[in-house]
């Protein structure tokens, strides 16, 4: 038996986006959003087998008040824990200097999600009740980072060789899940979860 449908999600990434933030005081989550389409096979009374894939697309942000400025580029980069990393410290060509007041530094992360998750049913009636448990893997695409005011250069990371990040990220997940079904081949769902990075 099939079950679920494709799935629009709007959600607080705090916990999901732990693994994958910039190592700086001062981050702040922001609203995330995914897209996907999700499956479930239930493969005996009461449990049930779910994943799918999906993509997402994290916010994040901080305040910076010094860039970095390379000699060979003249390029402006924030003095950032990531942008350091493509500003080449090492070569000692760096120039740091001071911003006349503080800047927000926005950060935007996507990634490919594919979820594997098991569900118990609690009640399995027209009004189902479930609770689940799995894990997501998570593909890392590209970060984005910019600041508000277009003082500064943006700097982006794709998939690669190139980037600070992990390609992969496994997340744990436990959660419940609300459905309700009517019109015969349709569901109502409502997913509280919690991610562990």
């Amino acid at each position: 038996e099939y079950i679920n449908a494709a799935s629009a999600d709007f959600q607080n990434h705090s916990n999901s986006l732990a693994s994958y933030k910039p190592e700086e005081s001062g981050y702040k989550s922001e609203m995330s959003v995914s897209y996907g389409l999700d499956f479930g096979y239930k493969f005996s009374k009461k449990f049930v087998l779910f994943s799918g894939v999906g993509y997402q697309h994290n916010f994040g942000s901080t305040s910076v008040n010094t860039y970095i400025e390379p000699t060979e580029s003249h390029a402006k980069y924030a003095n950032h824990a990531i942008v350091i990393e493509r500003a080449n410290p090492e070569s000692g060509l760096n120039s740091y200097n001071e911003l006349s007041s503080e800047v927000q530094l926005n950060s935007t992360f996507e990634f490919i999600s594919i979820p594997v998750n098991f569900g118990y049913y609690l009640i399995d009636k027209k009004f189902k009740w479930l609770m689940t448990a799995g894990v997501n893997t998570d593909i890392f695409i590209k970060n984005s980072i910019e600041d508000s005011q277009n003082l500064l250069d943006p700097i982006q990371y794709n998939m690669g060789d190139d980037s600070p990040y992990n390609p992969i990220y496994f997340n744990g997940k436990f959660g419940t899940m609300l459905n309700y079904t009517f019109l015969k081949n349709y569901q109502l769902s409502l997913e509280p979860s919690y991610r562990i990075g």
